[in-house]
């Protein structure tokens, strides 16, 4: 997977090493590749997890907080979330969509313009835009629908509600 998003960049040639910019200042960590002369500092890493969160629409929930109460009570919320996900795996469960389950829906939808064959050409981005954009379009659809068939009260929906053409 990493060869799709990083290319040639081999991950295993880079050490750890702690550096200081002047003398005054804390070390901080960084991951030097000596061979290519690439360093990944907390910059460049911030960048990778912000194309990869981007890419994949998964975003953290920053907990900043003074309260110890409120500090106990966040890393206790985390700790079941991770024990639920665990169990619901076990089960068989996933709650989040695998990339079987997309390729599969996808494919199968009559709306999708890339066969099994042509899917393996394609970019992890471009597939991913894709499978949003189709999801985009099926809403808007639907929406539109049900504003013709007077189930859905239309003077209550924002134009951009239904155009399947905007941003996502």
């Amino acid at each position: 997977m990493s060869k799709l998003l990083f290319g040639d960049l081999d991950f295993r040639k880079f050490t750890p090493y702690l550096i200081k910019k002047t003398e005054d200042d804390e070390p901080v960590p960084i991951l030097w590749d000596e061979e290519d002369e690439i360093e990944i500092n907390y910059d460049v890493y911030n960048h990778f997890c912000q194309y990869i969160r981007t890419m994949f629409n998964t975003f953290p929930e920053e907990k900043i907080t003074d309260n110890d109460t409120l500090k106990r009570w966040y890393i206790t919320k985390d700790k079941r979330a991770i024990e639920n996900k665990k169990k619901l795996a076990e089960q068989g469960k996933n709650e989040s969509y695998s990339i079987q389950a997309l390729i599969s829906s996808c494919i199968n939808h009559p709306g999708f313009k890339y066969g099994l064959k042509d899917l393996k050409k394609v970019g992890v981005c471009e597939f991913y835009d894709s499978v949003k954009r189709l999801q985009v379009y099926e809403q808007s659809t639907a929406l539109m629908k049900g504003m013709y068939s007077g189930f859905v009260d239309g003077s209550k929906l924002k134009p951009t509600d239904y155009n399947f053409m905007r941003e996502i």
